[in-house]
């Protein structure tokens, strides 16, 4: 009898030593395509690499994951125009219905009234420098069409609600992470295996007292060649903007939809 005690008591300890360690910051989640533990830091390097999709004119990547109790979005912004851009205004859609209605959504980042991005200081090469003037604005989202309120604004990090996440990694791409709790877009058992769309519109640069925001890049793609040409870079207000492509920040708006079925 104590031999079987003991063969019990020992199996009991090795099972219980094999069980998988996750710290407080981690929520384990089981995702439509393998198992992601998803870290709210805002680097995306538990996600995997064969879920993102690329957007053709931006080069962002982007993909999306449910666990039956939250939305998450991901983006990977490796073009510091594009990134400068985000500054000035973007929008996340979700549309219930997998259409391409923008009724609901998420502004990010939501700019103090007077503040854009060329308040960082002319002819700066110095990458820290940049970001924290960059990440200055990035403190408060606007949520709208989630209920009958009107939009509201908010911080990034708000229990029941939505909560967002942005970073630099060492190669300078900025990652930002979404995470929309699905009981904010309808009763949860109503939205299984529903396939819905999810948008990003992506603003230009806007004028401020005659001015935007220029930017030209150490390396970049001369437009319409391909072609990698060098030069200084600088960050400044000027009335006539270039950016790391040879294309103006003030060139409009850019969208691109994707579909995401909640599978759960």
């Amino acid at each position: 009898m104590k031999i079987l005690i003991a063969v019990t008591t020992a199996f009991l300890f090795l099972s219980f030593g094999k069980m998988p360690f996750h710290t407080n910051k981690t929520s384990v989640v089981f995702a439509d395509t393998s198992h992601v533990d998803h870290v709210l830091d805002g680097l995306t390097a538990e996600w995997p690499d064969s879920i993102f999709h690329t957007e053709k004119e931006t080069l962002i990547r982007y993909a999306t994951d449910n666990n039956g109790q939250n939305l998450f979005l991901a983006m990977r912004i490796p073009d510091f125009r594009t990134q400068m851009k985000i500054m000035q205004g973007m929008k996340v859609f979700i549309d219930l219905k997998g259409k391409k209605k923008e009724n609901r959504g998420i502004e990010y980042p939501v700019k103090p009234e007077g503040a854009f991005a060329g308040n960082m200081p002319a002819g700066t090469t110095d990458k820290k420098e940049m970001r924290a003037s960059m990440s200055f604005h990035l403190f408060a989202m606007k949520v709208f069409g989630f209920t009958d309120i009107e939009p509201f604004s908010q911080g990034l990090q708000m229990p029941n609600s939505v909560n967002i996440a942005f970073n630099w990694d060492s190669s300078d791409v900025l990652h930002i992470e979404y995470l929309i709790p699905l009981n904010m877009l309808d009763d949860i058992n109503s939205l299984r295996q529903k396939t819905i769309s999810i948008g990003w519109k992506i603003y230009g640069a806007q004028a401020q007292n005659g001015n935007v925001v220029t930017v030209t890049s150490v390396e970049g793609r001369e437009q319409g060649t391909g072609r990698t040409v060098r030069g200084p870079r600088t960050v400044s207000s000027t009335p006539t903007p270039v950016a790391s492509t040879g294309a103006p920040l003030t060139s409009g708006e850019e969208n691109f939809w994707t579909k995401h079925t909640l599978n759960f």
